[in-house]
């Protein structure tokens, strides 16, 4: 299972408390009482930061349960940007600035991205493994099972696992990256 969840930079201080009392608090309750659950965990930054402002004690209960295994954190763009739509650098900017805030906050560097929007481009695999990031999450059906360039396999991705709930529908696939060919 793998939670996203995110408020943009300059939103309203009752829009960041409203959704923390409605949603993170209760859920990260209901999850502290249910030890069986495991769950990768993705809060972008702008949200990271209200939260250790205004609920530091939030913070401090994440931290225990990614220290007893019960939490995957999740990296990705700091102000939550679409990477490819931003310049390269800034880009290489933002995917270290969340790495280095998780390890701060949490003592465990992400391995792994929520991509904003889920947005895949074919030049991102080079992106993210030059930032060290060994997967991400994305829809089912946004990449082919294989594609073929100039009659070599162009491929960067091999799929790991595929999460299919009660009812078969997959969700969601993590892909892990390989060396571009």
């Amino acid at each position: 299972m793998v939670l996203h969840i995110h408020q943009p930079v300059g939103n309203f201080g009752h829009v960041f408390e409203r959704a923390f009392a409605r949603s993170y608090e209760p859920f990260l309750s209901a999850l502290e009482e249910h030890e069986k659950i495991r769950l990768s965990l993705h809060v972008s930054g702008p949200l990271l930061d209200w939260i250790a402002d205004h609920h530091p004690e939030y913070i401090g209960r994440l931290r225990r349960l990614v220290n007893a295994g019960r939490i995957e954190m999740l990296g990705g763009g700091y102000y939550e940007p679409i990477l490819t739509a931003i310049p390269e650098r800034d880009a290489d900017g933002q995917l270290p600035l969340m790495a280095a805030e998780l390890e701060r906050r949490f003592g465990v560097r992400p391995t792994g991205i929520w991509l904003t929007e889920r947005i895949w481009e074919p030049s991102l695999p080079a992106l993210l493994a030059r930032n060290g990031v060994q997967y991400t999450l994305l829809d089912e059906t946004q990449l082919p099972r294989r594609r073929r360039a100039a009659g070599r396999d162009a491929r960067v991705l091999r799929d790991r696992k595929t999460r299919r709930p009660r009812g078969g529908v997959p969700h969601q696939k993590r892909f892990a990256l390989r060396d571009p060919v």
